[in-house]
């Protein structure tokens, strides 16, 4: 990893100012519920290589839409989830196919629907 320089500070400040899209965030507030969320231990260390080639689908699809920006996701561009994701499934572009099915869950909940494992504690 390299020095703790300014722009190192910098992006850790980045990182801890996530700002979710719409301002909807399904994080408990308590600390107890939030330890039930274990985005590292039951997210990341369950699928380390497919989170990285859907990070990369992304950063290609910013590329290609909006080169030479920062990344960021166009929902304009995304208007045809269901037929893009079954599109995927059948080109057997798996990395897309999770892309599209991320993007379908979180404009899903954006809308109102709660997953299943949301239905035992309060609303956000």
């Amino acid at each position: 990893m390299g020095g703790g320089g300014e722009g190192q500070h910098q992006q850790s400040e980045e990182v801890l100012s996530i700002r979710f899209v719409e301002g909807l965030v399904l994080m408990p507030s308590d600390s107890e519920e939030r330890k039930r969320v274990p985005l590292f231990s039951g997210l990341l260390r369950y699928f380390p290589n497919a989170l990285v080639a859907v990070a990369r689908r992304s950063q290609e699809g910013n590329d290609q839409h909006h080169p030479g920006t920062e990344l960021h996701w166009d929902k304009a561009k995304s208007s045809d989830s269901a037929d893009a994701l079954l599109r995927h499934l059948v080109e057997g572009e798996l990395d897309a196919l999770a892309w599209r099915a991320l993007e379908t869950l979180e404009r899903a909940i954006l809308n109102g629907y709660r997953p299943a494992s949301f239905h035992d504690r309060e609303e956000p």
